[in-house]
């Protein structure tokens, strides 16, 4: 992967690799450095006026990592997904909402799953803040169950 992508042809390609460098550094623990690789592929997407959401494919993401047992990465991911995007369209805090639900109830915390199923209803969406520390919580919950053999 060391020839220069032509982002003026392939769009896609040029978002998708940092994504996949992200999920590489999370998969290695590397959590600063995933972070870096998902912020680049947002900042790629914007500066080529593409309508590629990254918050959504790290929806995904977390979402393949929950199915995995990897609830762990699954919090990381969504906690970043909020943090590339504002959560005040429905569409995208729906998502986001129902995989952090999902991740709740794998954690056994009932109470947080059924506020996160509240938030991919509500209108207004709850602040940024308030979600922001709800998905800290949910990281730090998730760092107490390993999700690797």
């Amino acid at each position: 992967m060391k020839k220069r992508l032509d982002v003026e042809r392939d769009v896609w390609t040029a978002v998708n690799v940092p994504i996949g460098y992200g999920d590489g550094a999370l998969l290695r623990g590397d959590r600063a450095a995933a972070a870096r690789h998902w912020r680049t592929a947002a900042d790629t997407a914007r500066k080529l006026g593409s309508e590629f959401s990254v918050p959504a494919v790290l929806a995904e993401c977390a979402q393949a990592a929950r199915s995995e047992g990897r609830l762990d990465d699954a919090a990381v991911m969504l906690a970043a997904a909020a943090e590339l995007s504002p959560l005040q369209d429905e569409r995208p805090r729906t998502h986001l909402a129902g995989v952090a639900a999902a991740v709740s109830a794998d954690l056994g915390d009932v109470a947080s799953a059924q506020w996160w199923e509240g938030v991919a209803g509500s209108e207004p969406a709850p602040g940024s803040d308030q979600l922001g520390e709800r998905l800290r919580e949910l990281v730090r919950r998730a760092e107490t169950v390993s999700g690797r053999d």
